[in-house]
């Protein structure tokens, strides 16, 4: 992957190996700070978090008043580490006996440290577990860049051309991965941060995609018109596409307070509301089971920023036990849903250009962002130069991803 072009290792994973006693008082700090950069489930003393952890919440409230001791250090390394792994895996890689202890020592954290190794190995045989069980296992372009960035011919301070060949590699590579790993080509397509445009439409159903998700707020700025219960549960194909590359439009709505809203309600309440709006769309509908409602979201978003009790393990149990008690619901893949309605689409004339943030000013537009843009058209030009046509370097299609640009920008969470 991306560390592999730039030598990156895990800054947490570096200081928790280090010996306390030889940190700087920068390191110290951040130890002090980031390493309590999870849900703070394990610091909630309340029946809606059965995790709470009374160490690590000592040592949350001992670090507002002081500096952490050696020993204050290590036991916080340990249990950022721990109750970094979800409480429902500790008892299967056995760290559950780590659980509770007033003091740790480095060969504790070496063993969670190897606990977390493990379910990293693991997570692939677990994916293909969801794949062979029912699930639908969709992916993104590989090095996950903007793709309507990479088909444009520039903006204002950018002159570049399209690099629809860019981008069909980027989509191409994520295919043969996925392949890999499962046996099988994906049928889905997430673009990253569901930026879409028209010029995107080609390479993704060459690359063999079909169907991919994108924001209602596109299916808006394509048609001009406000999204109805009705509009956004239909499933569309774009003029000048083969017949077979689907689109498909997120309630943006019931989405975002997954996201980011009904981690500050009671979890019960927010079942309810949650169920009350999904039957609010199902009585919308003039023949629902001709309908599909589409939720998505990012997992770090509902997960992490929200602050759900319980690092949102109730909610989301809760949430699969209503909708097997619901028969007016029925759960769906994308493919099976199509493979179901052949022939249900609505045609879309074009496809707008956005982002599920509206525009696509998060990644392009300021000075820093247009110089890194700037500088990746360079590397292209020399080596286009140099290489007489050959296959696109994996530096150069690295260096195109989301994130660079995302941490670049003075309008999204800071400069880096």
């Amino acid at each position: 992957g991306t560390y592999n072009f730039i030598g990156a290792t895990d800054p947490h994973l570096e200081l928790a190996l280090a010996n306390p006693a030889e940190l700087t008082e920068e390191e110290r700090e951040i130890i002090e700070e980031e390493f309590f950069w999870i849900n703070p489930y394990p610091l909630d003393d309340d029946g809606d978090d059965p995790y709470f952890s009374k160490r690590y919440a000592a040592l949350n409230e001992v670090r507002k008043t002081r500096s952490l001791t050696e020993e204050e250090i290590r036991d916080l390394t340990a249990l950022f580490f721990l109750w970094g792994v979800s409480p429902r895996l500790h008892e299967r890689y056995g760290i559950e006996h780590l659980r509770g202890q007033d003091h740790y020592s480095r060969e504790d954290v070496i063993e969670i440290i190897r606990a977390q190794r493990k379910i990293c190995a693991d997570l692939i045989d677990m994916y293909r577990w969801a794949d062979q069980n029912g699930s639908e296992i969709i992916t993104s372009p590989y090095y996950h860049p903007i793709l309507p960035l990479l088909t444009s011919d520039g903006w204002e301070e950018v002159t570049k051309t399209s690099w629809e060949e860019d981008a069909y590699l980027q989509l191409r590579m994520a295919v043969e991965r996925y392949k890999e790993i499962f046996g099988h080509e994906p049928a889905g397509l997430w673009p990253p941060e569901q930026a879409v445009s028209q010029d995107v439409l080609e390479p993704i159903e060459r690359a063999g995609f079909d169907w991919f998700v994108t924001d209602e707020g596109i299916l808006e700025k394509t048609t001009g018109e406000s999204a109805s219960f009705t509009s956004k549960t239909e499933v569309y194909r774009v003029e000048g596409t083969t017949k077979n590359l689907n689109v498909i439009f997120r309630d943006s709505e019931i989405s975002d307070r997954i996201s980011f809203s009904y981690g500050n309600k009671p979890t019960e309440a927010a079942l309810d509301d949650l169920m009350g709006e999904l039957r609010a769309v199902k009585n919308k509908l003039e023949n629902p089971g001709d309908h599909l409602l589409t939720l998505a979201l990012d997992g770090e978003n509902w997960m992490f920023m929200a602050e759900y009790p319980n690092n949102g393990r109730n909610f989301l149990e809760g949430f699969y036990d209503r909708l097997e008690g619901a028969n007016w619901i029925k759960t769906v893949t994308p493919a099976n849903f199509f493979k179901a309605n052949p022939g249900k689409t609505n045609t879309l004339e074009t496809l707008a250009t956005g982002s599920w943030l509206g525009d696509l000013a998060t990644w392009r537009g300021e000075p820093e962002e247009d110089a890194a843009w700037r500088r990746i058209i360079e590397a292209r030009r020399i080596e286009d130069k140099s290489s007489s046509g050959k296959e696109k370097s994996k530096s150069i299609l690295a260096a195109q991803g989301s994130d660079w640009f995302w941490w670049y920008v003075r309008d999204g969470p800071g400069l880096r």
